[in-house]
């Protein structure tokens, strides 16, 4: 089957590229049995960058089951029988979305193109339909600068990758993390993820916003104590559950916000400095 670029933007994929199995297959980190190709879609969610404490990301609905509603819409609309993934993919998401012709690999790791910068999130259908690769012709944007391996607040990120133990945006989100990686979290402004290798990168200065609304309306930028307090698991599930950092529970954030409400007192002088 050969699509084309503009039969995927009717069918609600705008940046999206195909790969057949034999290219997709080696990107492969767990088997999935045979299969003919892979569609991959880019959705963008940049929305501004207004204050809060929640990773622009999180901010709008899950992703989760944002692009699977999307995903199996569009398989729908192209005829085939397909299997949606989004962020739990069997792929390599990265390089997949880098072989479909969807940008280049940034040096913070991260799928980079011109149109979106790094603000999407990507996602797959797999189907067992053989498929004509086709090129999605987004120009990779990561210029080299070293931008991010500066800024990155925690050293996580450095030349030959990513230390997943530094990284804020992953210790934000651990059931449990070290004394340490407490002593890292204080440092940072958010109590979930980390924008700082994004928003310092030139290739994400003047976007435009996501035309999504599902990412660029009701957006939720902070969370305090005041929504947290006397909240039981279960009821902050109901509360929040359409909200991409609902998924670890309650427990996490409220560590979070406690951690960075101690650092703010002793800023204040209220706490004693802490050990280095």
């Amino acid at each position: 089957m050969k699509l084309h670029l503009e039969t995927l933007r009717q069918a609600g994929l705008e940046a999206a590229g195909v790969l057949d199995a034999r290219t997709a297959a080696p990107l492969l980190r767990r088997d999935i049995g045979p299969f003919g190709g892979v569609i991959v879609a880019l959705f963008p969610y940049y929305a501004g960058s207004a204050p809060g404490n929640l990773s622009l990301y999180a901010r709008g609905q899950d992703y989760h089951g944002v692009l699977r509603r999307r995903l199996e819409r569009a398989a729908q609309l192209l005829g085939l029988e397909a299997q949606p993934y989004a962020d739990v993919s069997p792929f390599d998401e990265v390089r997949l979305g880098q072989a479909a012709g969807l940008g280049g690999v940034g040096q913070n790791g991260l799928l980079m193109n011109r149109a979106f910068g790094s603000f999407f999130f990507i996602g797959e259908l797999v189907t067992k339909q053989e498929l004509a690769p086709l090129q999605g012709g987004m120009e990779p944007a990561c210029t080299g600068c070293g931008r991010c391996l500066r800024e990155c607040p925690t050293g996580a990120l450095r030349q030959g990758g990513l230390q997943l133990s530094l990284c804020l945006s992953h210790i934000t989100q651990a059931r449990r993390i070290t004394p340490h990686q407490q002593a890292l979290l204080q440092r940072s402004a958010l109590i979930w993820g980390c924008d700082a290798c994004q928003l310092c990168c030139p290739a994400n200065l003047g976007l435009e916003p996501t035309a999504l609304p599902e990412f660029s309306q009701e957006l939720l930028c902070s969370l305090g104590e005041g929504e947290l307090r006397g909240l039981s698991d279960r009821a902050f599930r109901r509360a929040y559950g359409g909200r991409a950092f609902c998924f670890r529970g309650i427990r996490p954030l409220a560590r979070n916000l406690e951690l960075c409400a101690q650092e703010a007192l002793r800023k204040d002088g209220s706490l004693p400095q802490r050990e280095q």
